[in-house]
């Protein structure tokens, strides 16, 4: 079902929380004080523990059947950020939806029931003639919130 559909034929839609929260109270992670928690998909062991926490969410939707939105973490992961954390190499928003989208896949057929959104990509500094060319090309895989992206 795609998520229009969903929107309007949903009682409910459930959403992972806090996942930024956990990492520091519950599992006492130190965030990179430029782009939180994006950088974690690169470390094999932030990664599995970020992995393990949007499953955790994940598995209580799968259980009862329900559609589930997650959030890439990419909260703070604008381009001014991405320069001060010194990963300008790195395609942070993109690799943190392929990560998101791994999680998804992994759940066979209920993936369809999963729904990845970007609504909290910090695209701010980015100009709009380089928001279009990164963006355009990923919109069918996105979610997109007007205010939040453009």
């Amino acid at each position: 079902m795609d998520f229009l559909t969903t929107i309007n034929n949903s009682e409910v839609i459930v959403t992972e929380g806090a996942v930024i929260e956990r990492l520091k109270r519950e599992y006492g992670v130190e965030l990179d004080p430029y782009i939180a928690n994006a950088g974690f998909i690169y470390d094999s062991g932030q990664r599995k523990l970020l992995s393990s926490i949007y499953r955790q969410y994940i598995d209580i939707t799968f259980e009862h059947d329900l559609p589930m939105m997650v959030f890439t973490p990419t909260w703070r992961a604008n381009a001014g950020r991405i320069k001060q954390a010194n990963m300008i190499d790195k395609d942070v928003n993109l690799d943190c939806y392929n990560f998101m989208a791994e999680i998804r896949d992994s759940y066979g057929e209920y993936a369809e029931n999963i729904y990845i959104s970007a609504g909290l990509l910090a695209v701010k500094e980015m100009p709009i003639n380089l928001k279009k060319h990164y963006f355009l090309p990923l919109q069918k895989s996105f979610i997109y919130s007007k205010l939040s992206v453009w």
